[in-house]
């Protein structure tokens, strides 16, 4: 859906959620000496305390500390809203792949922004930006992988989550000496009351924005060698909207006038068994996931799109007597199923305008395929001096759509060049499997496109200094290639719509300065410059990549005052976004031959542009704080707080809402737009 401006209103609301579980802060901590709340990798940032989930901004949801840390655009959609995706270094927000406890997930964030993972369960996670295992096969951007706890062996826990916009319950067991288990079930309320909130905007909703997420696991110990895990994890998002008389929205595009919905879901259950032996660490897993994803966007699209996955997936890691060897592999079976009926409209934002798609014809197809792959992979680590270490991958992976093998190289070498400084770099390639379903099929997309790629180097610098201080520089150069582009040569039928011909690059540096919590305080800083491309290879001409943010700045720090107060600030600075400046607009008749019956009302504009992405919005920054007051209630642990978003009222402009002519504007800013303080309670029996 292009229209979110109903996710703002969400948004507001539920800053007075009990968002952030988090157990009450007790003088045991305060005897621990350094906590790493992110500490660095060669591939990228892990971020592993529970202290993340009280970052200011953050609303309690440890994936929200992605939009503080370097080499990380948020992609807001330039049609408005808080919904914003990860795009990595210089790749487009779609290119990430995201994994839970060694299983893929449908998807990682509900349409109102927050992740579909209950912050109580969230032991770790990990944004990979370059030279990732091989056990990694499907990303041209970044990993983000999300560490979910085991279930308490000790003590029956129940936590309830009651609020505005969403209500939850976490239960775990222990169930014997060597089992245990939990379950959470989380659901949105705004429902119940959103009509009441959008009573002044052009559009009611027909069927309300409800969202539910669930986990569970359950661990049985069998024995000192040997664990399986049972696991299942789902979500599910619904919004549907119909325009007033008159919206902006139809008047622009009457394509819109029977409305937009939106439906997404997924069910994921997983089996996994942890094994010590002679041979190594070994984890193996069966997975099977339903994913689903309903678009009604008017007539432009009319979706359906259905996957079922059944996947095997095994990794060990074995000690030998030259290094470390983490070696797997997979074995996963798709069956997909797209049905659409839409207009052919053969548009990539990332190198193109759009035009009306009133202009273009409705078609229908249907896509119903299996697709078998494989991948193999191994990674050695090994110790070539007492100053050297270097890591070699080979990975290799093959499917039966598009018939092609990947052979992909990667390797990495550090060098000690103090014993508080580290030198790496690394190289390697990397792909993945399309995006869109949209491109598989052969009215809307080109069956025979490849496989998109990806090429990177990097290079970093590294220092330990005294009182938990550290920092590192990375400098990376990223190369892509095969990237879906509209073919402007379609001019016949045998000539699909789409071409891979696409390219891009992406070069940069990010400085990151980091402090552990060590004297009741921690904090990082992060710096990023970047420049990124995009290249036509049909036309040869080089194009403003919309995500083009040279400069990030990010300022996050978290005081302990006491047992009771903690007080935390984050301050954002960044460039401002690419766009295209509208030049006019022409209306477009009923009667497109013969336009001269001025008495005629014109079925819409259509608008004009000048270079593609050719101007850059002003910068802006923006302060969150946020303050946390820990007690005890009749002896329950209470957490309140109070968080503060936008602290100076600082408005960036996000789009130009245009009337039906193009000739005046509501300028729409990004959430939120003024200060907005929240109160929230978190309790845990």
């Amino acid at each position: 859906m292009k229209n979110s401006k109903w996710v703002s209103v969400i948004l507001c609301v539920g800053l007075t959620e009990v968002a952030a579980q988090e157990s009450s802060q007790t003088s045991e901590q305060t005897q621990v000496e350094k906590i790493e709340v992110i500490s660095s990798r060669p591939q990228g940032i892990h971020i592993s305390s529970e202290q993340i989930t009280t970052m200011p901004g953050g609303l309690g949801d440890p994936l929200k500390a992605l939009d503080a840390l370097p080499g990380v655009v948020l992609a807001l959609p330039a049609s408005g809203g808080p919904i914003a995706q990860p795009a990595i270094r210089g790749s487009s927000p779609g290119d990430n792949q995201y994994q839970s406890d060694f299983l893929p997930v449908g998807y990682v964030f509900h349409r109102e922004g927050m992740s579909v993972f209950n912050p109580e369960l969230v032991d770790t996670f990990d944004l990979q930006t370059s030279s990732w295992s091989g056990q990694y096969n499907d990303s041209i951007g970044g990993v983000i992988e999300t560490g979910l706890r085991d279930p308490s062996f000790e003590e029956t826990n129940l936590v309830l989550d009651i609020s505005q916009i969403r209500s939850g319950i976490l239960f775990e067991t222990p169930i014997a000496n060597n089992l245990a288990f939990y379950a959470s079930y989380r659901e949105s309320l705004i429902h119940n009351f959103i009509d009441d909130i959008v009573e002044d905007e052009d559009f009611v909703f027909s069927t309300p924005p409800r969202n539910h997420d669930y986990q569970s696991k359950l661990v049985w110990d069998v024995n000192a060698n040997n664990t399986i895990r049972l696991v299942a994890t789902g979500a599910e998002d619904i919004v549907r909207t119909d325009f007033k008389p008159n919206a902006n929205e139809v008047l622009r595009n009457p394509d819109l006038a029977i409305g937009e919905g939106f439906t997404s879901k997924y069910d994921n259950v997983g089996l996994l068994w942890d094994n010590q032996s002679a041979l190594g660490d070994t984890r193996l897993a069966l997975n099977i996931l339903d994913t689903k994803i309903d678009i009604g966007e008017g007539l432009v699209e009319q979706s359906v799109s259905e996957t079922k996955e059944t996947l095997f997936k095994w990794k060990t890691i074995s000690n030998i007597s030259v290094g470390t060897l983490n070696w797997g592999g997979q074995y996963r079976k798709q069956a997909l199923t797209h049905s659409n009926k839409s207009r052919l409209q053969t548009c990539v934002a990332e190198f193109s305008t759009c035009q009306s798609s009133s202009l273009f014809p409705i078609v229908e197809d249907l896509v119903d395929i299996d697709v078998n792959s494989m991948s193999l992979y191994t990674d050695w680590l090994v110790p070539l001096s007492p100053k050297w270490d270097a890591e070699f991958t080979l990975a290799a992976s093959r499917d039966d759509f598009t018939d092609e093998t990947k052979i992909e190289p990667r390797a990495s070498a550090s060098y000690k060049l103090s014993q508080n400084q580290k030198m790496h770099i690394s190289a390697g390639r990397y792909h993945q499997w399309f995006r869109d379903t949209n491109l598989l099929s052969p009215v809307f997309g080109n069956p025979s496109l490849s496989l998109s790629e990806a090429t990177m180097v990097g290079l970093t610098y590294e220092q330990s200094l005294k009182n938990g201080w550290d920092w590192k520089l990375d400098t990376y150069y990223k190369q892509l290639k095969n990237l879906p582009i509209p073919n402007t040569g379609a001019s016949t039928e045998n000539t699909h719509a789409y071409s891979d011909a696409g390219e891009g690059t992406a070069v940069g540096a990010e400085l990151l300065v980091n402090k552990a919590l060590v004297d009741d305080w921690y904090g990082w800083f992060s710096l990023a410059y970047t420049k990124t491309e995009r290249k036509n290879g049909l036309t040869d001409k080089t194009i403003n990549y919309e995500f083009d943010i040279p400069v990030i700045a990010n300022l996050v720090a978290k005081y302990q005052w006491n047992d009771n107060w903690h007080f935390g600030i984050k301050w954002t600075y960044r460039s401002g976004r690419r766009y295209t400046e509208l030049l006019g607009a022409t209306p477009v008749y009923s009667n497109a031959d013969n336009p001269s019956n001025v008495s005629d009302e014109p079925l819409f504009y259509e608008p004009s542009y000048g270079e593609f992405n050719a101007l850059r919005r002003s910068a802006g920054h923006r302060i969150d704080v946020r303050v946390d007051y820990y007690t005890s209630l009749f002896g329950v642990p209470v957490n309140a707080y109070l968080d503060i978003l936008n602290l100076l009222g600082t408005q960036r402009l996000q789009e130009e809402e245009w009337n039906a002519d193009y000739t005046d504007f509501t300028p729409d800013y990004e959430f939120p737009d003024e200060m907005f303080p929240g109160l929230g309670v978190s309790i845990r029996f």
